[in-house]
């Protein structure tokens, strides 16, 4: 073995990182080399603290793979505190109709407009989170009158986000219905809550006549 790859190799051989095969030709060859048996006791005398390795390529691999295992416990740590965030800050799982109470009232204004109002709200030290849909079309006679509503909400429990101000009662929420004066509510106009457990569909025809609104 020639002399430049044994003295590549000692700093191996010191660590003891080299194979059987190697270390027997490594001591075969420092028992026939002066220059290469001087160059291996200095590195024991230092503890081989000295030696340079940056261009020895198995320690290369080592630090490879290593960096390697590095990133991907990085990537995972970020993974699963994105996944963590957005269950515990975003919501992901409908709330629970226990974890939510709803209630409606409604009213007749001064200038005739009926309306109903739906009141949500969760525990104290909880927020509500929302995300829903809502078509409306307009009536023919008259454009800026609301005719028909079907409107959806999905609910979510979730912790507040210690940045993000959502008011001073993040736990409560509302909704609200407005028919303009001389138009009531019909078979078509329904607010449907999404909660864990299912759909629960409110007719607001049938809201208005318990309310007495029409």
């Amino acid at each position: 073995m020639k002399c430049e790859i044994i003295k590549d190799l000692l700093p191996l051989y010191c660590d003891k990182l080299t194979s059987q095969v190697s270390n027997e030709e490594i001591e075969k060859h420092l028992g026939e080399c002066e220059k290469c048996m001087s160059a291996y006791e200095k590195m024991s005398s230092e503890n081989c603290d000295s030696v340079p390795d940056t261009n020895i390529e198995p320690l290369k691999k080592i630090r490879k793979k290593n960096m390697l295992k590095i990133i991907a416990g990085f990537l995972s740590g970020v993974l699963a505190f994105g996944i963590v965030f957005v269950f515990a800050f975003v919501g992901v799982v409908p709330a629970s109709a226990d974890d939510i109470s709803i209630t409606y009232s409604g009213m007749t204004h001064e200038n005739g407009d009926i309306s109903i109002d739906f009141d949500i709200s969760t525990k104290e030290g909880w927020c509500i989170n929302s995300r829903g849909d809502a078509v409306f079309f307009d009536s023919h006679e008259d454009p800026n009158k609301i005719a028909y509503t079907e409107s959806s909400d999905t609910f979510y429990t979730v912790l507040k986000i210690p940045f993000d101000d959502r008011g001073e009662y993040p736990n409560e929420c509302e909704v609200g219905f407005l028919k303009q004066k001389g138009l009531t509510f019909n078979e078509g106009d329904t607010y449907t809550v999404r909660l864990r457990e299912g759909s629960v569909t409110y007719h607001l025809k049938d809201i208005a006549e318990e309310l007495g609104l029409q």
